[in-house]
């Protein structure tokens, strides 16, 4: 399943909560929520917007994405992502009444209960995320998925198209995932990585460094790309990867560990010899990728708890404070449900 990248609104000051208001509302409509569900999503982004005015010193931003299964668009998300001064007791935040600004204190309450999907992190000092999903024909139950896969993806600042792509096929208890980031960014950039995954999904039988060997045929015509790919089989609980190019690659658990890629570029030169690299795989892992729009040294304990949160939550916190700011983002965060950390 290959969705589209993040939409990045920023709102510096209340000048502009009109124009992010409207934006959304486009990229809705293009969706296809209408009526009701329309109004709904609506209430949940003017209360986001209403409490970057309030709360986030310096303004913040809203990701927004088309959530997409293969054949159609299905609903909408919405990281709202601040630096402001955070909440010490979140969950009383949430009740209607709740105020730390003298206001009716509906906010975070009407945004959960609207939203068929809500999540939300913040520290004290650093900042608050806050995750909604509505979907266009709301869910009849909660997703019951035991594998969990939640990606981040946006564009350079500026550019429209995006030189990264990333999919994942989930066929049984095996799962595939690739995470290809064209050289550059811009139109080129996709080109080159639009072109690996349909190489990518072309052989998907393939173990990932035959794939690797097959994308690299593929893309010889465009500028090339570093790419990643990682399968788990999570009945054996063994985890195979290979890339080729900076794709950074961890999985946290109680030892956490980095996995190196070979050096070269898919497309123009990869090593004569590449084979595949296993790993043990725990219940309790967690495996987050991610392109060189990310800097590599983060560190997961910084955000106490983190990991019983959505993994858009995850993805969105890296993000936060690690974007480099000059290059196409994707990260990628990849687990069985109900993890104990």
């Amino acid at each position: 399943m290959v969705e589209s990248p993040h939409s990045c609104v920023t709102m510096p000051n209340r000048t502009y909560q009109a124009y992010v208001r409207s934006e959304i509302k486009k990229i809705a409509k293009q969706v296809g929520f209408a009526g009701t569900r329309l109004a709904e999503l609506e209430i949940i982004v003017a209360e986001l917007t209403s409490n970057l005015v309030k709360h986030a010193t310096g303004g913040g931003e809203i990701l927004i994405k088309k959530i997409k299964d293969e054949t159609q668009y299905t609903g909408i998300e919405l990281i709202c992502i601040d630096s402001g001064p955070g909440m010490s007791v979140p969950l009383k935040m949430m009740q209607d009444g709740i105020s730390t600004t003298k206001t009716l204190g509906q906010g975070l309450g009407a945004i959960k209960r609207l939203s068929d999907e809500f999540d939300l992190y913040t520290l004290k000092g650093w900042g608050t995320i806050v995750l909604s999903r509505l979907f266009l024909v709301k869910p009849a139950i909660v997703n019951t998925k035991k594998i969990d896969v939640k990606v981040l993806m946006v564009s350079k600042p500026g550019e429209i198209a995006c030189g990264d792509r990333w999919d994942v096929i989930l066929k049984g208890s095996v799962l595939k995932f690739i995470i290809a980031d064209g050289l550059g960014h811009g139109i080129h950039a996709q080109e080159a990585s639009v072109k690996a995954i349909e190489s990518f999904r072309a052989n998907q039988k393939m173990a990932p460094d035959d794939a690797l060997i097959a994308i690299d045929a593929a893309i010889r015509k465009t500028r090339g790309a570093v790419i990643n790919i990682t399968q788990v089989d999570f009945s054996t609980c063994e985890m195979t990867y290979c890339g080729v190019g900076n794709i950074s690659s961890k999985v946290i658990s109680g030892k956490n560990k980095s996995f190196i890629s070979y050096n070269g570029i898919i497309g123009h030169s990869i090593p004569n010899t590449m084979n595949n690299h296993i790993y043990k795989w725990e219940k309790q892992d967690v495996l987050v990728l991610h392109s060189d729009g990310i800097n590599t040294r983060w560190d997961i304990q910084k955000y106490p708890q983190i990991l019983f949160c959505d993994g858009s939550i995850v993805a969105a916190a890296l993000y936060k404070d690690n974007k480099r700011g000059n290059d196409d983002i994707t990260i990628g965060v990849i687990r069985q449900k109900h993890i104990s950390v």
